[in-house]
């Protein structure tokens, strides 16, 4: 299992990279909020959710990246490594990804 205190330093790790890269998603016409972290999952360990909406496609979507790999919790250095994969996610990628419902939870 993992320690509730290390999900949230590994969430505030990979936010704060996470901004670091606003400007490079933005250049993209992509905007990323998030991470937050999904402990309540179903799953034994967490998830970092992210919120994306790119200015070519309709509507937020919400990616999860699972934080668990080999039955172990990801250290936070493991975890920013997806930071970076955000870049590279195509536009046909992030259009498959499923809509967001958060604006719906919020009204």
């Amino acid at each position: 299992m993992y320690d509730r205190d290390e999900l949230a330093h590994i969430v505030a790790f990979v936010g704060h990279h996470l901004r670091r890269f606003e400007q490079a998603y933005a250049d993209r016409g992509l905007r990323v909020t998030g991470p937050w972290g999904d402990a309540d999952n179903g799953e034994p360990f967490p998830d970092l959710v992210y919120y994306l909406e790119h200015e070519d496609i309709e509507g937020e979507r919400v990616l999860r990246y699972p934080l668990e790999r080999n039955g172990r919790l990801l250290g936070a250095g493991d975890a920013v490594d997806f930071v970076h994969e955000l870049q590279e996610l195509t536009h046909s990628e992030i259009a498959r990804l499923p809509r967001s419902d958060q604006a719906e939870d919020s009204s």
